[in-house]
């Protein structure tokens, strides 16, 4: 099976497949029914506000059916409204991969990282459960 590999790029959204950071050890599994995960910034985290992306692994994708899939980044602080970071997709939408995010240096002790999972149909035409995607980690990384 041949691999393929999507860059996007655009003033607030960055995407490529990369390596390397500080590791989050979570496992998450989002689909129609759990569409969103939050990840804590805390204080083990040493000056998040430094590290450049917010970086994703995922690990598995259950897409027989090969639902054109999206994700949305959210920095959420303690106190506020949550802000659009950036985005990306599968592509192929059955492709797992490590995919990137810039922090745009927003990212503080306390806050939160959220990831949104959405898919690119009406939500209607939909099947629960038709899809899912395995989050192996969140990583902050300061390479370019």
């Amino acid at each position: 099976m041949q691999k393929h590999l999507l860059v996007i790029t655009s003033s607030l959204f960055y995407c490529v497949a990369i390596a390397g950071g500080k590791s989050s050890a979570i496992t998450h599994t989002l689909s129609v029914s759990k569409p969103i995960i939050t990840h804590s910034i805390t204080t083990a985290i040493v000056a998040p506000q430094n590290n450049k992306f917010i970086q994703v692994k995922i690990s598995k994708v259950t897409n027989p059916k090969l639902t054109p899939l999206a994700f949305t980044v959210y920095y959420q602080p303690p106190k506020g409204n949550k802000t659009y970071l950036g985005g990306f997709a599968l592509f192929p939408a059955d492709n797992p991969g490590r995919f990137i995010v810039t922090t745009q240096g927003k990212l503080r002790h306390g806050s939160k990282v959220i990831i949104s999972l959405s898919p690119m149909l009406i939500k209607q035409q939909l099947p629960r459960d038709s899809f899912s995607v395995e989050i192996d980690s969140i990583n902050l990384v300061n390479h370019n």
